[in-house]
């Protein structure tokens, strides 16, 4: 059969009408189900609720299709119009039903939030004002939860789900779950195909159409495998003022369906025995409701306070993601998958996939690794600190805005607290505050902690996720790192059946800190200091921030505080899917972005950061870019001002034009190293050891540090630099505005092209005859070295720590082996293009004898 359908209840009624045909002759399951869900056997033993519930609901759905026709179609096509793109629609359609159902009753519109699916609802939204006017809806329905509702599935074969997106789709709805991932190969094969709905969520054009398509027996097994385990709905028939008729449990089914869906991010690529918490309703809390005191589980907060806490209050409790609680799982999980440990390490930073959906990116990053990694940074850091027992170590554990974030700080505290030590976590935080957090003294913000993990993977796809580690001494480098991997493959192989902490255990060793308030005051004081301790010292500056969605409030906490008008500010809500660009200061869509809004709101400055703040970027009023290159430029006549004669340490793909505005310019040293945060900021700090001053440590990518700073990577401090630069020069009556910027770059010589293009090794080759890429790509530098000696255009760097660097046809390239990937990385710089050509040239002609290197990204470069 098909229908056609226009809106989101109409597909709800359409699966409802056709699924309940397996009931048509049970009118008295229900009162069944009524019955039961007021029955203290469910206190008593709920395995026991369970198993009636499923006999019932299995009888039900025995009897369906009729005529027995089991493989008979079943489509839907709906044309969608969505209320407003970034909200729920299915939450608007239940607002929306509610409303008119209630259409008499003006005294009873105080809903109750057990009776809808609200995920983040903000009243500032002009279709949601509307709502307000016409039917009085109250602010305060922005509340997380007072209790659990965990939702768990069990699935067994399912047959084929096809699901046909015929136009472009997005997510737009902010994901604040993850689904905890099982490792059950048996189960993961039966249960592909069972979630396939969630793209009837998130189609964000009025003229987008879905299909579903599946087999009668497959929509049986869909409806079957929902419900079983969720006993938990008896009390939504028991209570929803909604249901009526006899499709009842079914609607409410789909209505679960839905809401379980919202909260995953890719299709068809699903494992069971899921468990998630939500923010919108809970199913079995009965007359326990919402509004009536209870705790948030992962803050500790009552409900009722959380309730009036307005959507941008500073403080813990009302950040994005913490009521976004996972409940960590104690069930045992069969067996746990094997892992390279060692694979996982990117430099000095772990990365992994922590998120299903991806082709070809199976995850890595699971609950038991992180614990299994948490806890072999409490060993490692036991070992470092050299206690005698006479206090516990404590570590503080701080993640971006990214979608597994919560599970695999639930994990990360496991691991800590199963080996004896204490746990702080700060939710949403940056990366440079959790360095600052082993070195802060501040016995009411539990600082200094002797550790710290950041819980992020930077700019990278959603799906990804990382850890950084942190002591008072500053960031593990990657000999510590490595040792902290095998330390963790040796405590994963002895992990038995599931998680080796239980929640009971966590929960008595965790606290809870706002710490980014202490960051962020510590940033509004030096740039008071540096004004002379005016109170708002960036008064009558317009500046505007690109957060990226991630975890900067820079805005909201530094410039506001300073006097800065921040309109037109974007992108500054938490969202781990990045919807708007990726949040990466050298991409050129978000750079784009920034410049935009500067020029369109006329503002002084714009200011951009990555997801996890250790780098950034800044726009002028013209809308001149300051990264790269020229954010080097700009830092270093700052810090040349105050340290004249200075070395400034730059990564090694810094331009011929930074060396001569530094050196000549500027009357300072340009040391350009290796590429990696890591490695440039150790190595400023290797040169103060042996007594050359180095104060700036900087990376084209947009990572900083500065010897003021305790050689901290930090984006925001380096903004701060820039407004401190701004306020002391209005203050000494030097200029106003981002001119004062300009003018500290002014002689910079800058390339007319500026490339970087990948040369990729095929490991299949057989000119690699099993041996490793990275002696392959050792081996083209050595040729591309000896071939420069013959050309007399041509001169090699004197001093060049990373690669092959050659300076000719008035521009430059450096060509240098990736330390993970097999990947050449090529630079090229030059004053014109024919002159870049002619360097590219010359790689080619040097590198044409190793037919295992792809060198198909420089041949189009040459072309053009």
């Amino acid at each position: 059969m098909a229908c056609n359908i226009s809106t989101l209840g109409d597909i709800v009624e359409s699966l409802a009408s056709e699924l309940a045909k397996s009931i048509q002759t049970n009118d008295t399951m229900i009162e069944e189900l009524k019955s039961l869900s007021d029955d203290d056997q469910y206190h008593k033993d709920r395995e026991n609720v369970r198993r009636k519930f499923n006999e019932l609901l299995t009888q039900c759905f025995s009897s369906y299709p009729e005529n027995g026709n089991n493989e008979s179609k079943f489509k839907i096509s709906a044309k969608l119009n969505p209320p407003h793109k970034y909200y729920n629609k299915f939450t608007l359609f239940l607002l929306e039903k509610k409303f008119k159902d209630m259409k008499e009753q003006e005294d009873d519109l105080k809903l109750e939030l057990d009776d809808l699916l609200f995920n983040d609802l903000e009243i500032n939204d002009p279709y949601l004002i509307s709502l307000n006017r016409k039917h009085k809806l109250i602010k305060n329905y922005y509340l997380p939860n007072s209790s659990k509702h965990v939702l768990s599935m069990e699935a067994g074969a399912v047959d084929s789900v096809d699901l046909i997106v015929k136009t472009k789709f997005g997510l737009k709805n902010r994901i604040r779950e993850m689904m905890i991932e099982r490792r059950n190969e048996t189960v993961k094969a039966q249960a592909q195909g069972l979630f396939s709905f969630i793209d009837l969520l998130f189609l964000d054009q009025e003229d987008e159409f879905i299909t579903i398509s599946c087999t009668h027996s497959a929509m049986i097994e869909i409806g079957k495998h929902l419900c079983f385990n969720l006993c938990d709905l008896m009390f939504i028939i028991s209570e929803n003022s909604l249901l009526y008729g006899k499709w009842n449990l079914l609607k409410e089914v789909l209505k679960l369906l839905m809401q379980y869906q919202q909260k995953h991010t890719s299709v068809m690529r699903r494992q069971s025995s899921t468990q998630f918490q939500g923010d919108h309703f809970v199913p079995y809390m009965r007359k326990f409701l919402p509004f009536q005191g209870g705790k948030v589980t992962l803050t500790d907060i009552s409900s009722m306070h959380l309730r009036n806490l307005s959507n941008y209050q500073s403080g813990f409790a009302n950040r994005r993601t913490v009521h976004c609680n996972a409940a960590p799982s104690t069930t045992a999980l069969s067996p746990l998958d094997k892992v390279d440990f060692l694979k996982l390490q990117n430099g000095s930073d772990i990365r992994g996939v922590a998120i299903p959906g991806v082709e070809g990116e199976p995850v890595n990053l699971t609950e038991p690794v992180a614990e299994a990694i948490a806890a072999a940074f409490s060993a490692w850091l036991v070992e470092k600190k050299k206690i005698d027992g006479s206090r516990r170590l404590s570590v503080s554990i701080g993640h971006d805005s990214r979608i597994s974030a919560q599970t695999l700080q639930d994990a990360i505290s496991r691991g800590i607290s199963g080996a004896g030590l204490d746990v702080i976590q700060y939710g949403l935080a940056s990366t440079p505050a959790m360095f600052n957090s082993t070195l802060t003294d501040s016995a009411a913000y539990l600082c200094p902690v002797d550790g710290s993990i950041m819980i992020t993977a930077s700019h990278l796809p959603y799906n990804r996720n990382g850890f950084k580690f942190f002591t008072s001494a500053g960031g593990l480098g990657k000999p510590d790192i490595k040792d902290i991997l095998e330390r963790a493959a040796d405590i994963y192989s002895k992990f038995k059946d599931g998680m080796a902490s239980s929640e009971e255990k966590v929960s008595a060793l965790v606290k809870r800190v706002d710490y980014m308030s202490v960051y962020t005051s510590g940033l509004v004081n030096a740039v008071r200091k540096a004004a002379g301790n005016l109170e708002k010292p960036l008064e009558g500056f317009h500046i505007v921030v690109d957060a990226g969605n991630g975890a900067g409030d820079f805005a909201a906490k530094v410039l506001e505080p300073l006097g800065a008008v921040t309109f037109g500010s974007q992108f500054l809500e938490p969202d781990g899917m990045f919807p708007n660009h990726i949040p990466n200061p050298e991409d050129k869509t978000a750079m784009k972005a920034i410049t935009k809004a500067v020029l369109d709101n006329k503002a002084d400055l714009g200011i951009i950061f990555d997801t996890d703040v250790d780098r950034s970027a800044a726009v002028d009023s013209t809308g001149r870019e300051f990264n790269r290159n020229r954010l080097i430029a700009l830092m270093s006549a700052i810090v040349l001002e105050e340290h004249p004669g200075t070395t400034i340490v730059t990564d090694s793909v810094t331009s011929d034009g930074l060396t001569t505005f530094i050196e000549k310019k500027l009357g300072g040293k340009h040391h350009r190293f290796k590429r990696g945060y890591k490695n440039v900021i150790d190595e400023a700090i290797r040169l103060n050891s042996i007594g050359e001053e180095s104060h700036l440590a900087i990376e084209t990518s947009g990572h900083g540090a500065l010897k003021e700073n305790h050689w901290l990577d930090d984006g925001a401090y380096l903004m701060v630099k820039i407004l401190n630069k701004l306020a002391s020069a209005r203050a000494a009556g030097q200029g106003i505005g981002s001119k004062v910027l300009t003018d500290l770059v002014e002689g910079l010589k800058e390339p007319a092209v500026a490339v970087e293009l990948r040369l990729k090794i095929n490991q299949n080759h057989p000119d690699l005859k099993g041996g490793s890429f990275r002696n392959y790509g050792e081996a083209v530098l050595k040729h591309l070295e000896n071939s420069i000696e013959a050309d007399e255009m041509l001169r090699k760097a004197p001093v060049n720590y990373e690669g092959v660097r050659v300076s000719g046809f008035g521009g430059w390239f450096l060509l240098r082996l990736s330390l993970h990937d097999p990947v050449l990385p090529l630079n090229i710089e030059a004053s014109s293009h024919d002159d870049a050509v002619k360097l590219g040239h010359f790689v080619l002609a040097a590198t044409k004898e190793f037919s295992a290197l792809d060198t198909s990204a420089l041949d189009k470069f040459v072309q053009v």
